[in-house]
């Protein structure tokens, strides 16, 4: 029979809350961004003329002085395109 002491039970609970942080620090990263979602261009990118969908600044909203860049750094390549 396992023993439960009151250390397993703070860790747990420690565990639990910084889980918790973390995911609403996450959500409200995405939502500062000021952009929801939206469907991607499957057609552009199986083309290769296109990423599926942009990358919105991270935090945007609340970052300032800072301008969003015009073209993304790293792309992803549809299948079977060239490197």
């Amino acid at each position: 029979m396992p023993v439960h002491r009151p250390v397993d039970r703070d860790a747990a609970l420690v565990a639990v809350l910084l889980g918790s942080a973390a995911t609403l620090v996450l959500v409200a990263l995405f939502a500062s961004g000021g952009v929801g979602l939206h469907a991607p261009d499957i057609e552009a990118w199986l083309e290769g003329e296109d990423s599926a969908f942009e990358s919105p600044p991270l935090a945007a909203a609340i970052r300032s002085g800072a301008a969003p860049d015009a073209e993304c750094a790293c792309r992803v390549s549809p299948p079977g395109a060239a490197g």
